[in-house]
């Protein structure tokens, strides 16, 4: 069902993969970051510049173990960002469907969880689609006020998508236009947190990562990927919700 930028990733249909742990428990790749003492505030506070975007994958895959985790870092991540996002964050759902009422402008993790919590992951991994809606919504946006604030997606998957070049197709497209409408290169960032520790997956998400911008020519990266890790999560947390918008953490 995946394919892959170069490589082929065989499809698992929607089943855990081999060495996932059962449901229910949450899961975490192997790789690790140095702790260091951050100032939350000034290194929250650069959010205040960016309306904040969480695209959450809920397909079949999605099931157990790694959407408790989901849970986890989603709860994590919306607390600290509605604290500087003044007119509140959104979600999408790859699948579920909600009222632009019930899901944008959210001032409370509460509200995000709850959201949450009513959702069962079940269905296919449209990436590509849920991406393209996001980011013409976007730009449609930012044609009519160039004063619009920057976007910052923050998209919480397995990194199994129904088709890999489409979800690369769709980057590169509004990459391109952003291009031609001579926006500054940080207007958008896309950060993949990969939830569970596929290879297979890893490596695509961090073809998208480190491949685009030299592959067609891009101006600008926007891409940025990061497993989910046990372990030093205030360092992790920085790196989630900072990774796609500022550089310094992308290139960590």
């Amino acid at each position: 069902m995946l394919k892959k930028l170069g490589l082929s990733i065989p499809s698992n249909g929607g089943s855990l993969s081999e060495g996932q742990s059962e449901p229910n428990q949450p899961e975490s790749s192997q790789a690790t970051f140095k702790a260091r003492p951050p100032d939350k505030e000034k290194v929250y506070g650069r959010l205040k510049r960016y309306d904040t975007a969480f695209l959450v994958d809920d397909s079949d895959s999605m099931f157990g173990g790694r959407w408790e985790t989901a849970k986890k870092v989603l709860a994590d991540i919306a607390a600290i960002a509605v604290k500087y996002d003044r007119n509140g964050v959104d979600i999408r759902f790859f699948n579920a469907d909600l009222d632009d009422v019930e899901r944008l402008n959210l001032d409370s993790a509460e509200k995000v969880m709850k959201l949450f919590d009513n959702v069962e992951p079940e269905g296919p991994t449209p990436t590509a689609d849920v991406l393209e809606i996001e980011l013409k919504n976007y730009i449609f946006k930012y044609r009519r006020n160039r004063n619009t604030k920057s976007l910052n997606l923050i998209v919480l998957t397995d990194g199994e998508p129904d088709s890999d070049q489409q979800v690369a197709d769709v980057i590169v497209k509004y990459a391109k236009l952003l291009e031609e409408l001579e926006a500054p290169p940080l207007q958008v960032g896309i950060q993949f947190v990969q939830i569970g520790g596929d290879k297979a997956a890893s490596e695509f998400l961090r073809s998208l990562d480190d491949d685009l911008q030299e592959k067609y020519k891009l101006d600008r990266d926007m891409v940025d990927t990061v497993p989910w890790v046990a372990g030093d999560e205030t360092r992790l947390y920085e790196k989630i919700l900072l990774g796609g918008v500022l550089k310094r953490l992308d290139h960590e």
